[in-house]
């Protein structure tokens, strides 16, 4: 059964990280749009893998390369972003 009670071990913000890292294609980039540091990117993406217990990227010299598992996680966790998204930041009519 699904539980919102295994949120507890993880923030949106490192969520957010991977997707931004994920369309950005760079830590570098992510960091610039969210107005962090690197360091912070990379605390976030672990933090991301220790969470789901797989591998979000290969490094290769000094680029990320997403994993199959990267790719399929960051569509549902996009879409799923958005629709939270859409009931929290609704406008006022």
């Amino acid at each position: 059964m699904v539980s919102i009670y295994g949120l507890k071990d993880i923030d949106l913000k490192s969520i957010i990280s991977f997707i931004v890292t994920m369309e950005t294609g760079s830590q570098y980039n992510a960091s610039r749009l969210l107005g962090c540091s690197v360091a912070t990117i990379s605390h976030n993406i672990k933090r991301t893998q220790l969470y789901y217990g797989t591998p979000l990227f290969i490094r290769e010299g000094r680029r990320l390369t997403p994993t199959k598992d990267a790719v399929l996680l960051k569509a549902e966790l996009k879409s799923c972003l958005l629709q939270l998204s859409s009931v929290l930041c609704k406008e006022n009519d």
